[in-house]
């Protein structure tokens, strides 16, 4: 069974589109480090922009998870098939919690938020542990998100890409570097909550060598795509 060269395009484009909606819709989105009450303020402050804007993060993410299972067809005739099975995995699991994520963060937070900012003096302490709660939730989901997507399925698809000859070394070995990183800025985060430091700065450089990864993967099965006689066997 061989992949054709209509797969490898497809995939590559899937990997181009979901590389580029991600970095439009991460640079959108706040990342910096605020308590409960800020928090709720900025989401309210932010109008009709904050649900649809999680709306595309879904795309994208969904766009990426495809991405990331195309490019696990491309190494299935790998010596460590085993690697590509654990990358797919990792890579569905992680969407599944994005998904949800966003469903938490995008569609709840926005209604409580407003219902927070509108509140008087009382309400605003009535609905303030819940608030809270939203706040500790969503740190909990985004560092486990973080983590599986670029801590283990990206790591593990470089490393069957190091074992291939498909894609250029480079990109195996960004992959695994990024993903070392992205491992420990997805448990950080996970286990100490925001700062400055992991939830801005980490964050938004794994997530950038991450995309630079994806997007280059993309671009090598477009290219391939493109030749007479390209097959990779599954």
């Amino acid at each position: 069974m061989k992949i054709t060269a209509r797969e490898l395009k497809l995939g590559g484009w899937l990997a181009i589109g979901g590389t580029i909606l991600s970095v439009v819709v991460n640079m959108l989105h706040p990342h910096q480090d605020v308590p409960t009450e800020p928090f709720m303020k900025e989401v309210h402050e932010s109008g009709n922009l904050w649900i649809p804007l999680h709306l595309g993060i879904s795309i994208a993410v969904v766009l990426d998870m495809f991405a990331m299972l195309a490019i696990g067809r491309t190494l299935k005739h790998v010596d460590r098939p085993d690697l590509v099975r654990y990358a797919n995995g990792s890579a569905i699991l992680s969407a599944a919690v994005m998904i949800v994520l966003m469903g938490v963060d995008g569609f709840t937070t926005k209604h409580i938020a407003d219902f927070y900012v509108a509140a008087d003096e009382a309400g605003r302490a009535a609905a303030y542990p819940v608030a809270y709660l939203i706040l500790l939730l969503l740190l909990a989901m985004l560092g486990l998100w973080y983590a599986l997507f670029f801590g283990v399925a990206m790591p593990l698809y470089s490393l069957a890409m190091l074992r291939d000859t498909f894609y250029p070394r480079w990109i195996g070995m960004l992959g695994v570097t990024a993903g070392l990183g992205g491992l420990v800025t997805g448990c950080l985060i996970y286990l100490l909550g925001s700062s400055f430091l992991v939830t801005t700065l980490m964050f938004l450089l794994f997530s950038m060598l991450g995309f630079v990864w994806l997007f280059a993967a993309g671009v090598r099965q477009v290219r391939a795509s493109a030749e007479t006689h390209v097959a990779v066997a599954a």
